[in-house]
């Protein structure tokens, strides 16, 4: 979830600032790399919650990926506590 919202974020920005999509080499590799390895653990994450995990564990892991996001994209950069201790 984490790799996506970074993902978003990149688009987010090329967009805003009217740049010009990866101009690099690097760049492009590293994207195409990105959402490769976004989508096989999509794939893994759906096979595995389906065959090998009950609801609760379903739903637990559900709530704990969500926390996570939360605190990192939410909760950090509106404390100012936090944003100045991880953030200096």
């Amino acid at each position: 979830m984490i790799l996506w919202l970074e993902l978003s974020q990149y688009w987010k920005y090329v967009e805003q600032d009217a740049v010009v999509l990866p101009a690099s080499r690097l760049i492009k590799v590293c994207l195409i790399i990105t959402v490769s390895v976004l989508m096989i653990w999509i794939a893994m994450l759906m096979i595995t919650s389906i065959y090998y995990h009950t609801v609760l564990e379903k739903v637990l892991g559900c709530l704990m990926g969500y926390i996570c996001v939360t605190v990192m994209y939410w909760l950090i950069p509106r404390s100012p506590f936090c944003n100045k201790l991880f953030y200096c």
